[in-house]
């Protein structure tokens, strides 16, 4: 399967973007916990996930800007 760079790009974007809206819902439905170690557990997980997106987002700027470079093979 052959996948062109506008492709990797709106992959890449797309991820990011629902890692964002992914968790900023477990951040509001965090708050609704049963308990405080699930909350504890939903806001660490909606941190990493606001992690990953802000990564994303840097890799798709890379590759967007040139800065990153995909080699074939």
């Amino acid at each position: 399967m052959t996948i062109d760079q506008r492709e990797i790009l709106r992959i890449i974007r797309s991820a990011s973007f629902n890692d964002e809206m992914a968790s900023e819902l477990l951040l509001e439905l965090g708050r609704h916990a049963p308990d405080a170690d699930l909350a504890y557990r939903v806001l660490d997980i909606a941190g990493h996930m606001q992690l990953d997106a802000k990564a994303l987002e840097a890799v798709y700027l890379a590759i967007s800007t040139g800065d990153l470079i995909r080699w074939p093979g």
